[in-house]
């Protein structure tokens, strides 16, 4: 038989696939066999065990709801008449802790000078002419002033020298890692 290897393989599929139909069909029993079985099960009257279970789920119910009206007129007793629901949950010993101002420290401003608001350098560019440099997200180039009043200076490989009112910084960028 001159069958090519795709015609083998189909061949095969279909045997396989024919005999375990012929295996579902004979030996294991056609569907409807075992759905038959589903009838004679439905002939047991419902109405025998819906009485009970009607009556179970009454009791049930006011069984809880009696325990629950026990429980919170118990709760509502324990408590005294000012407490609201509120605090209830609140933590006392949070929520009043004793606040006290120090007012003999010194403010930030006062403890670090003048210049709070110093520069941040994001990139530094050298070259021949002088360089650039990133300051507070704006390109400014050798001898530039930044809006706050900084003027650059010198820019090095990964530092620039700025100058504010007479005194001068030196930025330096993080090296990678750092």
């Amino acid at each position: 038989m001159g069958l090519s290897t795709e015609r083998k393989v189909f061949l095969g599929l279909f045997l396989v696939a024919g005999g375990a139909l012929l295996v579902d069909q004979t030996v294991l029993g056609p569907k409807s066999a075992g759905a038959a079985l589903l009838d004679s099960v439905s002939e047991i009257t419902t109405e025998a065990i819906a009485e009970p279970v009607e009556q179970t789920k009454q009791a049930v119910r006011s069984t809880a709801a009696e325990l629950l009206n026990e429980r919170l007129s118990s709760m509502t007793e324990s408590f005294s008449a000012d407490t609201s629901v509120s605090s209830m949950f609140g933590m006392p010993s949070l929520d009043e802790l004793p606040v006290e101002i120090q007012s003999n420290q010194q403010s930030i401003a006062e403890a670090i000078g003048t210049n709070v608001d110093t520069p941040k350098l994001s990139a530094v560019m050298p070259s021949s002419t002088g360089g650039a440099a990133v300051i507070d997200g704006v390109l400014v180039r050798a001898g530039g002033t930044t809006s706050d009043g900084y003027r650059l200076i010198t820019v090095s490989q990964r530092s620039v020298v700025i100058e504010k009112n007479g005194r001068e910084y030196t930025m330096t960028l993080p090296a990678f890692g750092e």
